[in-house]
């Protein structure tokens, strides 16, 4: 893959069921954006943490 190349987009109309099947998971999961800090982790990351969402997001990994 070229690293210039653009990330691959999902078209709007699969975004809806994207974010049900991450929320879904039952393995915990976070996204990041591009300065490595959190913005979104899905119920089994927050109840394995011990975070609740709204702490860990603006936050690095490290925390």
């Amino acid at each position: 893959m070229n690293s210039a190349q653009a990330p691959y987009q999902f078209p709007a109309s699969l975004q809806p069921l994207l974010l049900q099947a991450l929320t879904q998971l039952a393995n915990a999961t976070f996204i990041t954006d591009a300065a490595g800090r959190s913005v979104w982790a899905n119920a089994a990351f927050c109840t394995l943490s011990g975070y609740a969402l709204d702490e860990i997001t603006g936050r690095t990994p490290a925390f």
